[in-house]
């Protein structure tokens, strides 16, 4: 089925259409679909035709409304819509931005990863991703941080914190993507430059990693064993630079329904508020509060696309203020 899409992106299959044609249940469609790629048989989908789009817009000869009958939207307004959602631009602005030297990239190029050990290329998620700027520059934000990764250099993008990736025009970035239960970082993101002579092994490990596509026995944990890759922690306690936010951290990822305060978990770490709002700030670009929310909307969408209602994903994850607000979107 995924190398059909990527060859017909604009088919009209339903999901139902295409279980049938493998031969299994249409739930079970759906749930194979966000263990192998993280995402749902749709989101998958639109993903495909979005990537299908960014080459056919690049032709400046063909209209929006050719790239969206070409693709499979069935209007030019769901299309741009979707578009300017996923890469935050129109179609007529990403294009006409190709040529400028700040033009916004796009992370990565290609179809999304598929694999057990993928992850889908989103910003907001539960995984490390170790960038590889395998040609131009990338300017990555980590937290409060900015990192100017030139070509041939690596930086982690990880997990829980607030992210912003640019890309030079014409850069190549290539992901590897790890849980966060397969690797401890420290606060050493990078960028470091990588050997030369690793290219080509790199370069294999980025097909596995985000294909599928690998020898027998493959290791996708050779790289983090690597005396050149950055921030790889020897124990978990180097995972927050603070201790405070550390323990505050810890606990609610341990328990999402977990609903004390900001004062409260400030005094649980002998902090003021303010003081803890900062350490959470410098750690992740946002507040305790901001930051809390970020996870529990992750979390969401994880249960979501596994099949739950909204219902009973919020009641889950969140205390009942949160639970109403996402009832709301049944």
């Amino acid at each position: 089925m995924a190398r059909a899409l990527v060859k017909g992106p604009a088919s009209d299959r339903t999901a139902a259409q295409w279980a049938s044609s493998v031969q299994v249940g249409e739930r079970t469609l759906h749930r194979a679909f966000v263990v192998e790629t993280g995402l749902t048989f749709a989101a998958w989908r639109r993903e495909v035709r979005l990537d299908a789009a960014l080459t056919l817009l690049r032709d400046p000869g063909t209209s929006v409304s050719q790239v969206t009958a070409a693709v499979g939207f069935r209007t030019s307004t769901g299309f741009i819509w979707a578009f300017r959602t996923r890469f935050g631009l129109t179609p007529t602005a990403w294009r006409d931005g190709q040529d400028a030297a700040d033009a916004p990239g796009v992370l990565p190029s290609g179809p999304p990863g598929w694999s057990a050990a993928s992850a889908p290329p989103s910003l907001n998620h539960g995984f490390h991703l170790l960038l590889w700027v395998y040609r131009g520059s990338m300017r990555l934000t980590v937290g409060g941080r900015i990192l100017d990764v030139a070509k041939g250099e690596v930086a982690w993008m990880p997990a829980y914190r607030g992210h912003g990736v640019k890309l030079g025009a014409g850069a190549v970035v290539l992901p590897l993507t790890f849980t966060v239960a397969e690797v401890t970082l420290d606060e050493r993101c990078g960028p470091v430059t990588m050997p030369e002579y690793e290219v080509p092994a790199l370069l294999q490990h980025v097909m596995a990693n985000q294909c599928g596509v690998g020898p027998t026995g493959y290791d996708r944990s050779v790289v983090l064993r690597q005396a050149w890759v950055p921030g790889v922690a020897a124990d978990m306690s180097c995972s927050w630079a603070s201790v405070q936010v550390a323990t505050v951290a810890d606990v609610i990822l341990g328990d999402l329904r977990e609903q004390r305060t900001p004062a409260q978990w400030a005094a649980s770490v002998g902090l003021t508020v303010r003081t803890l709002n900062t350490r959470f700030r410098d750690e992740t670009g946002m507040t305790l509060l901001q930051w809390r929310t970020t996870v529990w909307l992750q979390a969401a969408v994880r249960m979501l696309s596994s099949g739950l209602t909204a219902s009973e994903a919020g009641t889950g994850i969140c205390p009942s203020s949160v639970a109403t607000s996402l009832r709301g979107t049944e």
